[in-house]
């Protein structure tokens, strides 16, 4: 979880298990940002874990300075500051932090802008993305937490840029997935890279027809998350309330009802842990605090509160 204040200078970025009701503070970093993207990285095997930030920086001057250019654009100034704050979208940087370190580290320029990447998807040791910035030929660009190195892959033949069609990624029985959710409004579309790496293996593997709940969706209002459990069911769920758990085996599905969900949201696939945070942690300089309640408040920011987890229920129809 992160929190930024581009005026106040505030950058923090909190990883927490909730099952434990541990939390641990990563050093802040000295940059000013915007539009950052962030990914998470744990192999228990060797108790590795590392945190990826990318991000657009952005910097201060004031007023009458001409440290400022044309290209850049400018950030509403804070009434209480005497400075102004201007960014350029080429002015991009990327973030590594490993536990056991004492910063993060800086990353070589990344060939995308971060404001273009998402539906993040985690493949073994790679984060995947899909991307739309016009700048980079393929529609997924990923990074390997192994490698430190940054990559792309080409989508499913029909996925051409500029895209006036709505997509996400997942992972269905372990093969990098694209969900369109935009060609028709009654069904969803599914097509799997069988062979990681081989664009002519993208297949169509699965049409999921939704009017069977007698529910439409509009491809430019489209607000819809997508994830894939470990059974095989795709749940679809949108701002709105509405919640699919569909078998792709079977391709049966059911309906459950929920209140409307606030955005931004996202769907994910929660595996309880019951690794400690101070094992995850070591040795390192980073402490590991205990979170008192459900909702408590951690430190990521004044006035506000990080909600550790959230109990789902609903009635099935």
């Amino acid at each position: 979880m992160e929190y930024e204040n581009m005026a106040d200078g505030i950058h923090k970025c909190i990883v927490s298990n909730p099952v434990k009701g541990e939390y641990t503070k990563l050093p802040e970093t000295e940059h000013l940002y915007r539009h950052a993207k962030c990914a998470f990285f744990y192999n228990p095997d060797d108790n590795q874990l590392k945190i990826l930030r990318l991000f657009i920086i952005v910097f201060r001057y004031t007023p009458d300075s001409d440290e400022s250019s044309d290209s850049e654009e400018l950030l509403p100034e804070s009434p209480d500051n005497e400075f102004a704050l201007a960014y350029s979208e080429e002015d991009r940087m990327g973030e590594l932090f490993v536990v056991g370190s004492d910063s993060w580290e800086s990353l070589d320029t990344f060939p995308f802008c971060p404001d273009t990447i998402y539906s993040p998807c985690q493949l073994d040791k790679v984060t995947h993305w899909l991307c739309g910035d016009d700048k980079v030929e393929n529609f997924i660009v990923f990074f390997n937490f192994e490698s430190h190195t940054f990559g792309n892959l080409t989508g499913p033949a029909h996925m051409v840029k500029p895209y006036d069609v709505y997509y996400d990624m997942v992972l269905v029985h372990g093969s990098l997935s694209v969900i369109d959710s935009g060609a028709n409004m009654g069904e969803f579309k599914i097509w799997r890279m069988k062979e990681y790496g081989n664009e002519d293996s993208w297949t169509l593997s699965y049409v999921i027809d939704i009017t069977v709940w007698n529910v439409l969706h509009e491809p430019c209002m489209c607000d819809w998350s997508f994830v894939c459990l470990n059974n095989g069911d795709i749940v679809m769920t949108c701002s709105g309330g509405r919640m699919f758990f569909y078998n792709l085996v079977n391709r049966t599905g059911r309906l459950v009802n929920h209140p409307p969900i606030q955005l931004p949201s996202v769907v994910i696939a929660h595996t309880p842990s019951l690794i400690s945070l101070r094992n995850a942690v070591g040795d390192g300089n980073l402490e590991v605090l205990k979170v008192p309640s459900r909702s408590a408040q951690a430190g990521l920011f004044a006035h506000n509160y990080i909600q550790v987890s959230e109990t789902f229920s609903g009635q099935l129809e």
